[in-house]
């Protein structure tokens, strides 16, 4: 085994080299130190940023939920009125249905009446007939003017003889 034997160094060139890495050693900690300080700036330049934009969406999302609520109560505003329009006219339709159903029965009993319709047949022939008179010739002439009136009129027989009452003498 061979021993190498150290080489020899100059001691002004050693004392600058343990002098350099003396300065170094001591700006190490104030380096570090000062990029600990600039990731300390950094993180909290990027919690700003982080805040900022949740900040942001958080309004957006708030924005957005007031316009749908807006949205919402708009919509069940115009369902509503369109329910009450809608009931409005059902009820308008069920009164007028109520009042043509009226109407149609009052109109179904006058037409049964016998009494109304009676007067309406009356009522039909009463300008056309001319009075019988006196005379026995007369009645020959009031009966076939008659007989012509209820078939022009469509009197019916039953109610013939209550319609010409009135003119006979």
């Amino acid at each position: 085994m061979l021993k190498v034997a150290p080489a020899p160094v100059d001691p002004a060139l050693e004392r600058e080299r343990l002098a350099s890495e003396m300065k170094r050693w001591e700006a190490e900690p104030q380096r570090w130190e000062a990029e600990q300080v600039q990731r300390k700036l950094q993180k909290e330049e990027d919690m700003r940023k982080w805040e900022a934009e949740q900040e942001e969406k958080k309004q957006k999302l708030d924005f957005e939920k007031m316009k749908a609520e807006q949205d919402h109560q708009r919509w069940m505003a115009d369902r509503d009125d369109n329910r009450r329009q809608e009931q409005a006219a059902e009820m308008q339709r069920e009164a007028e249905q109520k009042r043509q159903d009226e109407r149609e029965r009052l109109k179904a009993e006058r037409k049964d009446d016998s009494a109304a319709r009676a007067r309406k047949y009356g009522e039909a022939i009463r300008w056309s007939v001319i009075p019988m008179g006196a005379d026995l010739l007369d009645a020959v002439v009031f009966f076939r003017q008659t007989e012509q009136l209820f078939a022009d009129y469509k009197i019916p027989p039953e109610f013939q003889a209550n319609v010409i009452s009135p003119f006979s003498a």
